[in-house]
């Protein structure tokens, strides 16, 4: 049984007007959740667009049709940082410190307005699916993501930890961030208990298509 319906597709952003698209869509699910400010959402969408365009990401996109309707991005580490290292520097310092190689990943949204509410959860299932098999596939050792403290037991759920205490994040109209990371082989083993609830073996276990995995790669 498909994890999502057949009309849904998952694929790369590249293109200059499917990277504007994926732009919009966020911008408006942030600003639908008050993550953007009418005042500051020009700055805000740049700060966005910026991310989605940059080489340093790989940008999952999952579309209806031609239409986006969810997205992840996989922010690759480099001498830059990743966005995180805004507020979070000393924090993932301590991950890479350890030898430890670091990818974040943000800017995941769905489109609960245009999906039914199964197939938007199933959607949201698939970009993470997606997400870790690429990470697995790239050597990557760990997952960090910044969340609002009202998705942090979610992310818990599936094996993320906190880094940190949270801290106000400017870049999404000063709502709380609090610093989470995964790591990423240490799950791959955990996902194989026979306790584990569905959810988790299904985001660990059954990897996609190679076909589809190599297209992010």
């Amino acid at each position: 049984m498909s994890l999502t319906p057949k009309e849904i597709s998952f694929n790369q952003v590249k293109q200059k007007k499917d990277v504007k698209i994926t732009t919009n869509l966020i911008v408006r699910l942030y600003e639908d959740s008050g993550y953007i400010s009418e005042q500051d959402k020009e700055s805000q969408a740049r700060f966005i667009e910026d991310i989605v365009s940059s080489p340093q990401t790989i940008v999952v996109g999952a579309f209806l049709d031609s239409n986006t309707v969810g997205n992840i991005c996989i922010i690759n580490d480099s001498d830059k940082g990743v966005p995180l290292d805004s507020l979070f520097k000393d924090e993932l310092g301590t991950i890479r410190n350890r030898g430890m190689s670091i990818v974040e990943i943000g800017q995941f949204v769905v489109d609960h307005k245009t999906l039914s509410r199964q197939t938007a959860k199933n959607v949201s299932l698939m970009l993470m699916k997606i997400v870790m098999h690429v990470t697995l596939d790239k050597g990557i050792d760990t997952i960090c993501i910044g969340v609002n403290p009202k998705h942090v037991s979610f992310y818990k759920h599936i094996g993320f930890k906190e880094l940190s205490l949270p801290k106000d994040y400017e870049q999404v109209n000063g709502a709380p961030c609090v610093p989470m990371y995964l790591n990423i082989k240490l799950a791959l083993k955990k996902a194989a208990r026979p306790q584990l609830n569905v959810f988790i073996k299904e985001l660990f276990g059954n990897p996609p298509q190679k076909s589809l995995i190599q297209t992010f790669l």
